[in-house]
């Protein structure tokens, strides 16, 4: 996590995106979190559901600097602990095509005993264009800012392998880089998700980084944009789940 501004709809949607796929326990880098979102992670670590690193100011580096330390060690530390490992942003929400669940299709296609040691999503970019809000405030601040409700102006899908995110077999798995694995242990590769089986659902604001002005021109050569939804069986379930959360943890 970078920057001081409030993240804490972004990440109670994160962690209840992905409990609803099957997650059971989430590893929490952080190089900059302001005082009211830090209070939802504290939850989620006090609650057994999250670990949480705070990256030391007194050794501070470049964002994506952190961002390689904290890859390197989700992967050393899952490495005993996991059957299998995510790596994800904040705001991205990767999905099984089907109704089934990300554990169930990542077991399927990455069995313990093949050697299939990572599987790798393309990506989608849905332009998130609002500010987060600055405190809870109940229904209203999901309904208009729960990033999967409101957000639906998604591009086409990137090439294979362009800001990919992966799912490893942490033991099959001995160096990752962002977007791959960069070692594998003797006898292990990696696998390429077929638009037919899965999706990153990559929830983009525009405006962070003048990413609409650096990056925007590049995604729009992929080909048109069109409205999509978050799968409506599970949109129900999320807001619930996310709402109950905020409600505990900022007392609405």
């Amino acid at each position: 996590m970078y920057g001081t501004e409030p993240k804490f709809v972004l990440l109670a949607e994160f962690f209840e995106h992905y409990k609803l796929q099957g997650v059971q326990h989430f590893y929490v880098y952080v190089k900059d979190v302001d005082n009211y979102t830090n209070k939802l992670i504290t939850h989620y670590v006090e609650s057994g559901e999250a670990e949480v690193v705070y990256f030391r100011k007194e050794q501070d580096r470049p964002s994506i600097e952190w961002h390689l330390v904290g890859t390197q060690d989700c992967t050393y530390r899952s490495r005993h602990d996991s059957e299998y490992t995510i790596y994800a942003d904040l705001d991205e929400r990767i999905l099984p095509a089907d109704n089934t669940n990300l554990i169930s299709y990542v077991r399927k296609t990455m069995p313990k005993e093949g050697n299939i040691g990572m599987i790798r999503f393309l990506q989608r970019w849905v332009l998130k264009n609002s500010t987060d809000p600055q405190v809870y405030e109940g229904n209203k601040t999901l309904l208009n800012h729960l990033p999967t409700l409101v957000f639906h102006n998604t591009s086409a899908v990137a090439p294979i392998g362009h800001t990919a995110k992966c799912i490893t077999d942490p033991k099959k798995v001995f160096l990752m880089w962002v977007h791959w694995v960069e070692i594998y242990f003797d006898g292990y590769k990696g696998y390429e998700v077929p638009l037919s089986e899965g999706i990153i659902r990559h929830y983009r604001d525009i405006r962070a980084g003048d990413w609409y002005r650096h990056y925007l021109p590049g995604v729009e050569k992929f080909g048109a944009f069109a409205m999509t939804d978050y799968p409506k069986h599970l949109m129900a379930p999320l807001f619930e789940n996310v709402k109950r959360k905020l409600d505990i943890v900022y007392g609405k």
